[in-house]
């Protein structure tokens, strides 16, 4: 029997140890769980925020990709409706100009000239009559 209850001696003491040990854990994961609690409650209202402004910033970035691609189309639809002006007039616009090129301009002020003798000596008769 001695050795039983010596047995028993040391299985008290060994659950006593453990019993420390348990309750030191305990304590240290109760802790444990009050600091991530804690941190939890100043990191979430954060991460809320921050969650709730990269959406808005996510929704400002599509309206602006869709302005952009509207007014890349508006260029682009622009840029062939001039492309069209564009070749439509180059025809007339080539006889226009070759057909100013073809004036002669000096033959044009000889007969300004002309007229200009011509009409000179008319208009100082009529002016004596005034």
């Amino acid at each position: 029997m001695d050795n039983q209850e010596e047995l028993f001696k040391q299985l008290l003491e060994e659950t006593r140890k453990n019993n420390k040990y348990q309750k030191r854990c305990s304590v240290i994961l109760g802790l444990l769980l009050i600091v991530v609690a804690a941190s939890a409650l100043y990191i979430l209202p954060g991460a809320y925020s921050l969650i709730y402004n990269a959406n808005d910033t996510l929704a400002d970035a599509k309206n602006a990709v869709a302005n952009i691609q509207t007014m890349s189309q508006s260029i682009t639809a622009t840029s062939e409706r001039l492309n069209t002006m564009v070749s439509e007039n180059t025809v007339p616009l080539s006889n226009s100009v070759q057909k100013l090129s073809s004036i002669d301009f000096d033959g044009l002020n000889q007969a300004i000239k002309d007229l200009q003798d011509a009409v000179g000596p008319f208009a100082s008769f009529t002016r004596s009559f005034r």
